[in-house]
């Protein structure tokens, strides 16, 4: 169960819309296929999607959603890169970036057109609030970064048997610890670090996966990249990648020099570059870090 699939079914039966649905996996070709014989004005993807969609060369063409009014992204970070890249890739379009939950039952953030900041996933929605807050549960100001915490009129009962996680999740106050990392511009505009427990620690740092994500993610021949901390005895974690290579001629010493030249020392590939036929996944698209790294660790 995921957020994405039930919004998108209720909204297209409020709206009076058809909704496409199919039981077949993802595949770049079957996406194309389904957009053309609907003529989809509407589609809602996570980012490992959209990317597998934009470095496809060899299927997809400028016009391939020449019916598309709305393309929604979101499940996990959605980086500037990704929206830039879409958007060239297929003049016209506005990448809209949504950023919600299940437990909420609906997206607490989204973009609006014509107003978007690099790494933004949007204004709070009405009937929303969110705080950013410390490791001590106080709020911190414009610009810092804390645990996003949110609170609406509909977040959830709690998880079904499991009074501790419930607990964990939502405070007394009615708010919902995400575990996210973001902080507030001063505009109002939301930024979403990562997955406070998949930050790496290296140093005195504090890696986000996702930033190094989407350097690695920009290199020629790169189709697919899954970034984590591989721990080691002196209490640091090495960033470490799993790439899906789309061209056999891109080697680890072109993907760790290309990195290089766009990441600050501390936030270096000291783990290496491992290649993968694919990056582990839930069925919604997002990546398992998890399995990801026991990939890595063998």
């Amino acid at each position: 169960y995921w957020l994405s699939g039930l919004v998108m079914v209720l909204a297209g039966t409020l709206a009076g819309a058809t909704r496409i649905i199919t039981r077949a996996p993802f595949t770049v070709q079957r996406t194309l296929d389904i957009a053309q014989r609907y003529q989809l004005s509407v589609i809602s993807f996570p980012p490992s999607q959209a990317w597998a969609i934009v470095n496809d060369s060899t299927t997809v063409t400028a016009d391939a959603f020449r019916s598309l009014r709305l393309p929604l992204c979101g499940g996990s970070v959605v980086s500037a890169g990704l929206k830039r890249a879409f958007e060239k890739r297929f003049p016209g379009n506005v990448l809209e970036i949504a950023y919600g939950f299940s437990e909420v039952g609906y997206a607490v953030t989204t973009t609006r057109e014509g107003f978007y900041r690099d790494g933004s996933v949007g204004f709070t929605r009405p009937g929303v609030e969110i705080k950013i807050v410390d490791e001590n549960n106080c709020a911190v100001g414009i610009g810092r970064d804390g645990e996003i915490l949110v609170r609406t009129k509909l977040v959830f009962l709690g998880y079904y048997g499991n009074q501790a996680a419930t607990g964990e999740m939502l405070d007394g106050e009615g708010w919902l610890h995400t575990g996210d990392i973001g902080r507030f511009d001063e505009d109002g505009l939301l930024y979403v670090v990562d997955r406070k427990k998949d930050i790496i620690k290296y140093g005195n740092y504090q890696i986000s996966p996702s930033d190094v994500e989407a350097v690695v993610q920009g290199i020629e021949g790169v189709a697919a990249v899954c970034v984590v901390g591989i721990p080691q005895e002196n209490g640091n974690d090495l960033a470490t990648a799993l790439v899906v290579p789309s061209s056999e001629t891109v080697g680890t010493e072109f993907i760790l020099q290309e990195a290089a030249k766009k990441l600050p020392d501390y936030k270096q590939l000291r783990g290496g570059v491992h290649f993968v036929e694919k990056i582990p996944m839930t069925p919604s698209g997002k990546i398992l870090r998890r399995l990801a790294k026991e990939v890595i660790m063998g």
